[in-house]
C-alpha cells in the first residue's frame, strides 16, 4: 500500500482566504427598518380594532348582567323598574327620598344602588373597559370628590331611560318620581330603552331624558366612539345589544320613532292621549 508523503494533520489545515464580514451595512439596516415600520403600520390598526371589539363585547356583557339585574328586581318588587338611585344615591331632587345621597355619604357610592344586590357586588359591571376615555363635559361630576386626590373620570359609564317612566306616569303626580310599573308601559319591551352608554356628557347623575324633536347631538345620546364604532344598550325585557351610530339615529330620531324607542318623550304623557 503506498502512502502518500504528508504529514497527517496537513489535510485537515483551513484555507485562510479572508475574514467574513457579519455586520449589517447601512443600506441593509434601513430596509430592516422599513420592513418593521410597514410591518408596523398594517398591526398596529388591527390590533387597536381587535382591542376595541374585545372591550364592546366586554361592555356587552355589562349591559346583559344590568338587564337581568332589572328583571329580577321586577320580580321582586311587583314589576317595578326602578329609576332614581338604580346605580348609585342620586342628588337631592331625586324620588323617592330614601334613594337620595345620605349624610356621610359618598357621591356615586355603587354599594348605595338598588342594581347592587343584583349584580354580585361587583364595581365592573357599571363601566365599560373603555371608562379611563370618558371627558365629562363639566369640571366636577357626580362622584369627583370619591377618592383623593378627586377623580379626572368618572368611575360609572352608563344611564338609565327616565322617559318611559315620567311618560307613563299618573297626570297628578307632583314629585319626581320615575319608576315604571311594567304593565303601564305602553311601548313594547323588547324596544324600549332601558339603560345606554353614553356619550360624553355632565356625568351629574344616573338618569337622563330624551326629546324627539332635538337633534340626538344636541342631547345625552349613545356613545359610539369608545369601541369598535358601537355603544351598548340595554332593553326593557332584560337583553342587550350594540349599536352603531347610524343605527341608533335611524330608531329614535323623529317625534313618534323617539316614542317607540324611549317609551314616550319630553313633555309628553300617556295618559293624556
Amino acid at each position: 500500500m503506498r502512502v502518500d508523503n504528508m504529514s497527517p494533520t496537513s489535510a485537515l489545515k483551513p484555507q485562510e482566504k479572508g475574514v467574513t464580514n457579519l455586520a449589517f451595512t447601512l443600506i441593509e439596516l434601513l430596509v430592516v427598518i422599513a420592513i418593521i415600520a410597514i410591518l408596523a403600520a398594517i398591526l398596529l390598526p388591527v390590533l387597536s380594532q381587535a382591542k376595541g371589539k374585545g372591550q364592546a363585547t366586554a361592555c356587552l356583557g355589562n349591559l346583559r348582567q344590568i338587564g337581568l339585574g332589572f328583571q329580577m328586581y321586577a320580580n321582586d318588587f311587583t314589576d317595578i323598574i326602578p329609576c332614581w338611585g338604580w346605580e348609585f344615591h342620586d342628588p337631592t331632587y331625586a324620588d323617592p327620598p330614601d334613594r337620595r345621597i345620605q349624610p356621610g355619604e359618598k357621591q356615586a357610592d355603587l354599594t348605595t344602588g338598588l342594581m347592587w344586590n343584583y349584580v354580585a357586588h361587583s364595581f365592573n359591571v357599571f363601566r365599560c373597559p373603555s371608562y379611563v376615555q370618558r371627558k365629562p363635559t363639566a369640571s366636577r361630576f357626580w362622584g369627583f370628590n370619591i377618592t383623593t386626590p378627586p377623580l379626572r373620570y368618572p368611575l360609572w359609564d352608563y344611564v338609565i331611560n327616565g322617559q318611559a317612566g315620567l311618560s307613563c306616569r299618573p297626570l297628578a303626580a307632583t314629585d319626581n318620581n320615575l319608576d315604571l310599573k311594567l304593565a303601564s308601559l305602553r311601548t313594547a319591551p323588547a324596544t324600549t330603552l332601558l339603560v345606554l352608554e353614553p356619550d360624553n356628557e355632565d356625568y351629574d347623575n344616573g338618569v337622563t331624558l330624551f326629546s324627539g324633536t332635538l337633534d340626538p347631538m344636541n342631547q345625552d345620546h349613545l356613545g359610539t366612539h369608545f369601541h369598535a364604532n358601537v355603544g351598548t344598550l340595554a332593553f326593557m325585557d332584560g337583553h342587550a345589544i350594540t349599536m352603531t351610530w347610524k343605527a341608533y339615529t335611524n330608531t329614535m330620531t323623529g317625534l313618534e320613532k323617539a316614542k317607540q324607542f324611549f317609551g314616550g318623550d319630553y313633555g309628553f304623557n300617556w295618559n293624556s292621549h
